[in-house]
This record gives C-alpha cells, sequence and structure tokens, in this order.
C-alpha cells in the first residue's frame, strides 16, 4: 500500500508540502483507477486541469507519476492525486484494467456498447459528481 513516507521519498520536502495543499484545497478532481494505473485531473495555475498519470508498481510503492504541468514528473499534483489514494479512497473510482475490461466487451452488438456508454454517462454525471469531494475532505479533517 503507497504511504506517505513512500510519496516524501519520490519527491522533495516542498514539492511535497505543495502537494499537501493541493490536496487540502480539493485541488484533485477525477482520480480514476485502472488496475495499477491511475488517471486524474488537478487544479493549478493554468486555465485548464492539469493531466495526471501514475502507475502503482503492485507491492505499495510507484513505478511513475507523470504529469502535463511543466514541472512533470513525481510533482505536486502527482503527490495531491496520491494522498487521495490513502487519505480518501472513497472518492477514487475503481475499475478492473482497460484489457480485462475490453475482453468482456468483445462480442456486444454496437447498440448495446451504445446504450451502456449512455449509461456511463449518466452515472459519471449524476453519481460520481466531484462536488462531493469536499464533503469527504471535510471528514476526513484535511493534512496538517
Amino acid at each position: 500500500m503507497i504511504t506517505e513516507a513512500k510519496i516524501k521519498a519520490l519527491t522533495d520536502r516542498g514539492v511535497f508540502q505543495r502537494g499537501v495543499a493541493y490536496f487540502n484545497d480539493g485541488a484533485v478532481r477525477e482520480v480514476i483507477q485502472w488496475g495499477q494505473k491511475i488517471t486524474a485531473e488537478v487544479e493549478g495555475s493554468d486555465y485548464d486541469p492539469y493531466e495526471v498519470e501514475i502507475e502503482l508498481d503492485g507491492k505499495g510503492g510507484v513505478n511513475y507519476g507523470r504529469c502535463s504541468c511543466p514541472y512533470g514528473a513525481f510533482c505536486k499534483h502527482v503527490v495531491a492525486t496520491l494522498l487521495v489514494l490513502i487519505h480518501m479512497p472513497e472518492a477514487v473510482i475503481r475499475s478492473e484494467a482497460i484489457p480485462d475490461l475490453l475482453a468482456k466487451l468483445n462480442g456486444f452488438s454496437s447498440r448495446a456498447l451504445a446504450n451502456l456508454a449512455r449509461v456511463c454517462r449518466c452515472i459519471c454525471l449524476r453519481g460520481c459528481c466531484p462536488r462531493r469531494w469536499p464533503r469527504l475532505r471535510k471528514a476526513h479533517g484535511g493534512l496538517g
């Protein structure tokens, strides 16, 4: 399992502290875990949110953490996303690995897949709303 100590070992103290601030401010949105891969959007200084991609190693560590921000790897946005995994696991949308999901879809008609896409869109728009996240974060008391 990933821990704060493991995150701290991946980056310097300043980046870690800025990541904690981003986590506490609720800047992390749409965290999705597909097997060992994690994606998220994190609000930053740019107009559009930064895109974060992380791959866990399956042993409690991280293979890589990338971000679309200028800093790139293991930046404050990656740190904030990893903190969501630790402190707000209920906010993470979890799914099987993409190859496993695609294998299950093999044989479905295009009409059935289109209907499934519409249902998923409704669930995402109504059931997985990031507006719940401030309440979840408040319930966990933020980080110091």
